[in-house]
């Protein structure tokens, strides 16, 4: 059956690839929590837009505010009850192996229990005890999901009929996602209000990281549309001082394809991203008009830059086909449709045609240059030559 048509989902592929810029520079856990993230604020902000009402604003943010302060408060209490059930329970264990010296209980909290000189309770006391314990723990669940579902319908009350179904289908989504009662938490590391809000993107202070790609080209930058979706990727996983490292190796190829590929990373530049570009071994022509976007760039000793020209090569076998007696005919409208072909006769209108075109692109390409390096001496170096390392540089 023939296929017309595909349809790809950007979202999903870009995700991935911040699940996996994510995984690389912090962990598994940080880059599935990111993730989660990331489809829960997408699912809302569709299903609310930017069209409620101020009351609408005003009764969610006071829901907002009411869940997060009566959550965290249970959450906490929870979560001394849960600790001290897991150090009882580890304790026992460890007593019952005959472990009576200290031993560290909680590195987080640099406590240290020592066996030997603890109060012995008795089985049937302590067992009462974690009861009592595991008794609470299930009352302060339930409470924090009667919470939740609590909150819930102060939203969809909040956003009316319109919107709910779309919120619905948000939380529905996200609970799936993260497990019953588990919205404390998604709420508090995204906020609602704060979701739905412009300029909200506070980002956790973290160092600076360079995000490192490559570019091995070849003649058509056939490797274009890899480049264009990896530069999309970095855009949306940077920070404020975050850089971008591309490692070139290409001796250029089609003006289209690498003109291409130097918007691409223009891109990086207009995002606010520092470009460093290194060369291994080879960036001429487009390699060297993709080099011209760099804020810096490095190159190994005998690297080859430059060779800022432009060339046509058109082979021609008119003579020989007129010695075999063929005769090759092409049917054109428009004067200049084709001049040099394999199989037309050269003439001196069709080749000084042609020159012309090759001059135009030569002229585009050296304003490029001029534009992107404005310390070159573009008449001195637009010369088609090649140079060396440090001495290109």
């Amino acid at each position: 059956k023939a296929q017309y048509l595909k349809v790809t989902h950007l979202n999903r592929k870009y995700d991935s690839y911040d699940y996996s810029l994510k995984l690389a520079t912090q962990s598994k856990a940080a880059a599935a929590a990111s993730y989660r993230k990331t489809s829960f604020e997408r699912a809302v902000d569709k299903a609310l837009a930017n069209d409620l009402p101020a009351s609408a604003w005003s009764e969610l943010q006071t829901a907002e505010s009411e869940f997060l302060k009566q959550g965290i408060e249970l959450a906490q209490k929870l979560q001394v009850l849960q600790t001290k059930l897991t150090q009882v329970t580890v304790d026992d264990e460890l007593r019952s192996m005959g472990l009576e010296t200290a031993y560290p209980l909680d590195p987080a909290t640099n406590e240290t229990a020592t066996n030997s000189n603890a109060t012995v309770v008795p089985p049937k006391k302590k067992k009462e005890a974690v009861t009592t314990a595991i008794k609470a723990c299930a009352e302060l669940t339930t409470k924090l999901q009667t919470l939740e579902l609590n909150f819930i319908k102060s939203v969809v009350q909040a956003v009316g009929p319109e919107h709910g179904p779309s919120v619905r289908a948000a939380l529905v989504g996200d609970v799936a996602a993260r497990g019953s009662g588990n919205l404390l938490l998604a709420i508090q590391e995204r906020p609602l209000t704060a979701l739905l809000s412009a300029g909200d993107d506070q980002a956790t202070a973290t160092p600076p990281r360079v995000f490192m790609t490559r570019f091995p080209g070849d003649t058509t930058a056939s490797q274009v549309e890899n480049l264009r979706e990896e530069v999309t990727a970095i855009i949306r996983a940077a920070k404020p001082g975050d850089e971008a490292l591309l490692v070139l190796q290409t001796g250029g190829g089609t003006v289209t394809g690498y003109g291409l590929a130097a918007a691409q990373l223009i891109r990086l530049k207009e995002a606010g991203l520092k470009l460093v570009i290194a060369v291994e071994q080879v960036a001429a022509s487009g390699g060297y008009m993709m080099c011209c976007v760099a804020d810096r760039i490095i190159a190994s000793p005998f690297a080859v830059l430059g060779s800022i020209g432009v060339i046509s090569d058109i082979p021609n076998v008119y003579e020989r086909l007129k010695k075999e007696g063929i005769e090759f005919q092409t049917v054109t409208a428009g004067k200049y449709k084709r001049t040099l072909t394999p199989t037309k006769k050269v003439t001196k209108e069709d080749f000084d045609k042609t020159k012309g075109d090759v001059e135009e692109i030569l002229t585009l390409f050296r304003d490029f240059v001029a534009q992107n390096r404005p310390q070159l001496d573009i008449e001195k170096v637009a010369t088609g030559e090649t140079w060396f390392g440090e001495a290109a540089l």
